[in-house]
């Protein structure tokens, strides 16, 4: 939508004004969305219903699910404002005026994942070689602003001889992200940084730039049948959002993930586990102390401890942690599984007092009361904080549903696993 108003303030000077509105949206949602999850497909997506995985059947050349980054969509939405005046002086044409745009880009996609299997028999087996995934809804709200001015004098210098003179000038800001999604690396630091941290405050440097324009038209016959046009011209050019939106596809915005395997009995990426089906070889340790004296040596490559017993080791930087059950202010920086797009947290470590089943009440209730107290007291919160131990009271009744369904999951892994029929 565009609104014009010329007005002629005389002969010699006229003014007009423009302002305009766009919008496109636009969503694109495949036809069969589904909860993979109850059709025993497990790629880590939480949001149901999705599209299928993207599946390739590499001998034959069959591909069948997905399309892969959908449901997506996209809503761009454009104003401007500009002004230019016409003055007529003696031989001279001058006209000027300015422009400001603003855009806001709103774009979201979703990943159901893409599977690949070298041949029909190893896809009629789960046996995947490559497995391919980014959780989480990558979407970003980028706002693209301009504001430029311009002077233009035409002069003619004789019947057969006009010469055009110009000088513009843009001032291109840097595009914003209202909801800060958007994660560079840092070569300095060898880290991702997220914008507003860590001084990645811009996408880009602010650009701005004079841009001189002249032309000249000649007539050298002065009858009109011949004319000689040339030009010449700097001019600055307002990139789109496309080579910064990649930046929205960042931990921890969003969580990709890539396998590969043989795509045999030995290696292999299965659609019901794809996410978990990394080949983990235990080994038991007598305590946390040998298990992390084996991490420090180089002897194991992970551990599954307490914070309390690695706390040390990751304040020093002697190890990193990956993934913990709880999000813990001392170790802000370590996420929990459901961050990462999981759909399963891991098991916390818990403390339960348990007392005969034919205690009395009136020694029930005042236990209870007792350990309520104890557990909520400043003193022992601030005891336990650094060791990295996030203490909470539950209810008798709470802890006693939170042992059942605990149970039942560990059951239902045991299952999966192959450890129980």
């Amino acid at each position: 939508m565009t609104i014009n108003e010329t007005h002629v303030f005389n002969q010699a000077l006229v003014n007009e004004v423009r302002a305009g509105f766009n919008r496109i949206s636009i969503t694109f949602v495949p036809q069969t969305l589904v909860d993979t999850t109850a059709l025993g497909i497990n790629v880590g997506q939480t949001t149901m219903p999705i599209a299928l995985p993207d599946i390739t059947i590499s001998g034959p050349g069959l591909r069948f699910g997905g399309p892969g980054g959908f449901p997506s969509g996209r809503e761009v939405t454009t104003f401007a404002l500009g002004d230019t005046a016409t003055w007529l002086r003696g031989n001279h044409i001058v006209k000027f005026g300015g422009e400001v745009r603003r855009v806001k880009h709103y774009n979201f996609n979703q990943d159901p994942g893409s599977f690949t299997y070298p041949s029909v028999a190893a896809f009629q087996q789960g046996f995947g070689s490559a497995f391919a995934i980014t959780l989480g809804t990558r979407a970003y709200n980028a706002y693209v602003n301009a504001v430029g001015g311009f002077v233009q004098d035409s002069i003619s210098l004789g019947s057969n001889l006009k010469l055009d003179l110009g000088l513009r000038y843009d001032y291109l800001p840097s595009p914003t992200e209202q909801d800060n999604k958007l994660v560079t690396f840092d070569p300095a630091t060898a880290s991702l940084l997220q914008i507003g941290n860590g001084g990645f405050t811009q996408v880009t440097k602010n650009g701005s730039d004079f841009q001189p324009r002249v032309g000249v038209i000649w007539n050298p016959t002065a009858n009109g049948k011949t004319v000689v046009r040339g030009a010449y011209a700097i001019m600055v050019n307002q990139s789109n959002t496309g080579y910064f939106t990649g930046e929205t596809g960042n931990p921890p915005i969003v969580s990709p993930f890539s396998g590969q395997a043989s795509g045999t009995a030995a290696s292999n990426i299965r659609l019901d586990n794809a996410l978990t089906g990394a080949s983990l070889v235990p080994v038991p340790y007598v305590g946390a102390a040998p298990a992390i004296a084996a991490l420090r040596g180089g002897h194991i490559e992970g551990a599954v401890l307490s914070l309390g017993a690695l706390s040390a080791h990751l304040k020093s930087g002697a190890f990193r942690g990956v993934v913990a059950s709880s999000r813990l202010p001392e170790f802000g920086d370590i996420p929990t599984m459901r961050e990462l797009g999981y759909q399963e947290d891991l098991f916390g470590i818990w403390f339960s007092l348990l007392a005969p089943a034919g205690v009395s009440e009136d020694a029930r209730r005042a236990l209870v009361g007792a350990i309520e107290q104890a557990v909520q007291a400043p003193a022992v919160t601030a005891r336990l904080a650094p060791l990295g131990i996030l203490q909470s009271y539950e209810t008798p009744e709470k802890t006693a549903a939170e042992v059942r369904a605990e149970h039942k999951r560990v059951g239902e892994i045991a299952r999966k696993a192959g450890l129980v029929k």
